[in-house]
C-alpha cells in the first residue's frame, strides 16, 4: 500500500471542549461520546486508524470552533498558545507519525504573529503548521 500523508486530521486539545461541545449539541450522547474520544486520542486508536488507511503521517489540526469563539483576546491568546504547547508535546511522543498546524489567535493580529514567531524560532512548524524533526 502506498504511505499517505493526512492533512488537517483534526484532534481536540481537552481545554478546548468548551468551545467544541456546542457545535455537537444534536449529536446523540452516544455518538458524540465517541467522537470525542477520536479527536482527543493521539495513541492507539489513532495510529490503528491510520495504519489501516495506509497513513504514514497526520498533520493535526485542531477541531473548531478554537480560538476564534473566544471573546476575550488576552483569553484567546493565552489558550492558543496553550493549544501549541499541547500539540508541540503529542508530536514529541511520536514526531514519525504527526505533525501539525498551529493555532493563532487572530483577534490581535501581532500576538498572532508573535505565537507564530515563536514556534517558528523554537522548531515547532514552518510557517503554522508544527513539526518535529525524527
Amino acid at each position: 500500500m502506498v504511505s499517505k500523508i493526512a492533512l488537517e486530521e483534526h484532534f481536540l486539545f481537552p481545554d478546548f471542549i468548551e468551545y467544541w461541545s456546542p457545535t455537537v449539541v444534536d449529536l446523540p450522547t452516544q455518538r458524540r461520546d465517541k467522537v470525542l474520544s477520536r479527536l482527543t486520542d493521539f495513541g492507539e486508536m489513532r495510529l490503528t486508524a491510520m495504519n489501516e488507511a495506509g497513513i504514514a503521517r497526520a498533520v493535526l489540526a485542531l477541531a473548531g470552533p478554537g480560538v476564534q469563539a473566544e471573546r476575550d483576546t488576552a483569553t484567546a491568546t493565552r489558550r492558543a498558545r496553550a493549544a501549541n504547547d499541547f500539540l508541540a508535546r503529542e508530536i514529541d511522543k511520536r514526531p514519525d507519525c504527526y505533525s501539525g498546524f498551529g493555532h493563532l489567535a487572530m483577534q490581535d493580529a501581532r500576538a498572532a504573529a508573535d505565537e507564530l514567531e515563536r514556534c517558528i524560532r523554537e522548531g515547532r512548524c514552518a510557517g503554522p503548521l508544527l513539526q518535529r524533526t525524527p
